[in-house]
């Protein structure tokens, strides 16, 4: 049964087996006075999302992936073709369990980034990788109840300094040799960062049950809409929370990523410490690949990344932080123990594809398959996909009362939410 955790949507780690070409284009501003250009995004379920054209496509929906380096297209929903440039096939593999993936990988592609009607504004990457799955494995249109068609990495945003404004949904790319970056962020944390690969990793203290505390090297996934994951086998010292549940910690490139999620006491980045973060730990074959690359211990995602204002320095190897607004919201996660989808994107059907067996939603009756009629008795037609996991996502004790359709079946079904860490 395919199954989805909205906990962590992505491991987008992905390791080209065959046919690798980089990209040598300078990524430019198209703005009068070419210093900025601001972005409003999107955000679904933890992500953003940011409007692209290739090659002078129609704008296409893709998420900011920080946790890769190029441009992936998982499936061209809303789309005819997308004209990709002297394209060749190659086998992909990333993580997950499971199988390497036929891709279609083209070069010298033109990629912009600009929101609706900025005809003389936005962001153009010349020059290109991109690669075009021959099948879709991460459904991120379905998963996420709205047109998605792929991911977008850190080539585009390398030749930038970034500014990311989760309180205002502002992405903002800064030319490096116009901002004054000290002014900017005098007010903000400096970290230094290492980036390898164009990608950049942060160091973070992990404070255990136990009292012991072990620094972390972890990438900086926009990618992945977690808290954090850290691979028990890549550091010595890791104590696993006494309190854990099972969880489908989402989908990698190769398969299923899977593993157990818990609290610890709290995570320290720079001077912030924050406090009950949930930490996910996969099994060690959902990761295998990850033993390749020795300095990363794991990632930070946006339920992380969201409580704070940030600006990404690349080529300087920095970061800049300043606790925003969200900082202190409690660290939670889908309480019901189901997950549900969007298989259509234009009718308002809900439809429950995975339960965990024990879970709040299994001990209510809750089957793999329902379709919600009414949630909290909210019709289906008048809420979105976000409407429903934010329901999914409340506080411990809070009831949750379904209609739910069953073949010809009308059940009304309670569920009584439930922290199990």
């Amino acid at each position: 049964m395919r199954r989805m955790a909205k906990s962590l949507f992505l491991f987008g780690v992905f390791f080209l087996l065959a046919g690798t070409v980089s990209s040598s284009g300078q990524n430019r501003l198209i703005l009068e006075g070419d210093v900025k250009y601001v972005l409003p995004y999107k955000v679904s379920q933890n992500l953003m999302i940011i409007p692209v054209s290739i090659n002078g496509s129609p704008v296409m929906n893709f998420v900011l992936d920080t946790g890769i380096k190029n441009t992936i297209i998982t499936e061209l929903t809303g789309l005819d073709t997308v004209a990709l440039r002297f394209a060749h096939k190659v086998m992909l593999a990333g993580l997950g369990e499971g199988n390497t993936i036929r891709a279609w990988y083209s070069v010298g592609n033109q990629v912009r980034v600009s929101a609706p009607g900025d005809i003389y504004a936005g962001v153009s990457a010349e020059d290109m990788d991109v690669y075009i799955l021959s099948e879709n494995r991460f459904d991120l249109s379905r998963q996420l109840g709205r047109p998605v068609n792929g991911l977008i990495g850190m080539d585009l945003l390398k030749d930038f300094i970034i500014e990311i404004d989760p309180v205002n949904r502002l992405l903002v790319f800064w030319n490096p040799d116009k901002i004054n970056l000290k002014q900017k962020t005098k007010r903000f944390k400096r970290i230094p960062i290492e980036v390898k690969g164009d990608k950049a990793r942060i160091p973070v203290i992990l404070n255990q049950e136990n009292r012991t505390a072990v620094i972390s090297n972890l990438l900086i996934d926009t990618g992945a809409s977690l808290t954090l994951w850290v691979a028990p086998h890549s550091l010595p010292g890791i104590q696993i929370p006494s309190a854990t549940m099972q969880s489908f910690l989402g989908q990698g490139l190769s398969g299923e990523i899977t593993g157990i999620s818990g609290r610890i006491p709290s995570v320290e980045i720079g001077n912030f410490k924050l406090k009950n973060p949930v930490v996910s730990y996969p099994d060690s074959a959902s990761i295998a690949l990850l033993s390749i690359d020795e300095k990363r211990n794991g990632s930070i995602g946006n339920e992380l990344l969201r409580r704070f204002h940030l600006f990404l320095d690349m080529k300087g190897e920095q970061i800049f932080l300043r606790a925003n607004s969200n900082f202190r919201n409690s660290f939670t996660y889908n309480k019901s123990g189901m997950e549900v989808d969007k298989p259509y994107l234009n009718i308002p059907i809900y439809h429950v594809f995975s339960v965990t067996p024990g879970s709040p939603a299994d001990i209510a009756g809750v089957k793999p398959g329902d379709i919600i009629e009414y949630i909290n008795y909210l019709p289906a037609v008048n809420i979105t996909l976000d409407d429903i996991n934010a329901i999914l996502y409340g506080h411990s004790g809070r009831k949750v009362r379904l209609r739910v359709s069953r073949g010809d079946e009308k059940l009304i079904l309670k569920i009584k939410l439930t922290d199990q860490i």
